[in-house]
C-alpha cells in the first residue's frame, strides 16, 4: 500500500527486496501517475521479461523517471 508522503518521494530503493513481476506491476501502476520519483533501484530482484515489459510501458507515460537500475 502506498501512502501520501509529507515530502515528495524522489528515490525508490527496492533493491534486493525479492520483488517479482507481480510486485513490480503494482509499483509501475503507481509510478505511471507519479511526477516526483526520478530514480528507481530494482537491483537484485527476480524480474523477468514480463517485468521488463512493465518498465517499458511505464517509461512511455512517465516523463519524470530518469534513472532505473
Amino acid at each position: 500500500r502506498f501512502t501520501q508522503a509529507t515530502q515528495p518521494v524522489t528515490f525508490v530503493n527496492w533493491s534486493f527486496k525479492e520483488v517479482g513481476d507481480a510486485g513490480l506491476m503494482v509499483l509501475t501502476e503507481w509510478l505511471k501517475t507519479n511526477a516526483t520519483v526520478t530514480h528507481l533501484n530494482l537491483r537484485g530482484n527476480e524480474l523477468t521479461d514480463k517485468g521488463a515489459d512493465a518498465l517499458i510501458a511505464l517509461l512511455q507515460v512517465n516523463q519524470t523517471l530518469c534513472d532505473i537500475n
